[in-house]
């Protein structure tokens, strides 16, 4: 999680353009992580993430200081994902680069091309979780928050974020085991 100071939130609230670009770059990679988790293409995902740094500034006056910043952002950047969502279900991912640089002869091309299927059955498993679990996995393995902080953002127990990250987790090994990609790749 970032740690913006309440100075800075106050400025946005204030209609500083700065201070809002500030938080804007803090979390545009992790916003957008979280939508394209949700649309599965790169053009709705960057569309979404405008979309929701729009609703994140028409909204930062309500935010009030009681949780922190970052879980009320989450909160207004999830509850965007999910209208969307209902809006347009999500596909498949499709097969696109993987950002790999070819160092000093350290990797080679059939591990390349082994990576990149990897990629694809793994981002295919995950867009293929139900919502919620796709959400609360997306969350807690791909940000890397803690189940506490994603219980506050979606509005359930964190004995739940537990179950459904659980969950999600078993449904992405069933999914690689029926596709033959052994567990022992990942």
């Amino acid at each position: 999680m970032y740690n913006i100071s309440g100075e800075l939130v106050k400025a946005c609230q204030r209609g500083d353009m700065i201070a809002s670009k500030e938080v804007y770059e803090a979390y545009r990679g992790p916003i957008y992580r979280l939508a394209y988790r949700f649309v599965g293409n790169v053009p709705d995902a960057e569309d979404l993430t405008q979309d929701i740094f729009v609703k994140i500034l028409e909204k930062i006056g309500s935010f009030r200081f009681e949780s922190s910043f970052s879980t009320w952002l989450y909160r207004v950047a999830v509850n965007e994902c999910l209208q969307c969502l209902r809006q347009k279900p999500v596909s498949s991912i499709p097969l696109e680069e993987v950002e790999t640089s070819l160092t000093a002869g350290n990797t080679q091309p059939s591990d390349l091309v082994e990576s990149k299927e990897l990629n694809v059955y793994l981002e295919n498993a995950i867009s293929s979780l139900p919502d919620f679990q796709r959400l609360v996995f997306t969350l807690t393995a791909v940000e890397g928050m803690r189940y506490g902080d994603v219980a506050d953002i979606i509005g359930i127990t964190t004995g739940a974020v537990r179950m459904r990250a659980h969950r999600a987790r078993l449904a992405i090994k069933r999914y690689l085991i029926r596709k033959g990609v052994g567990l022992n790749e990942l």
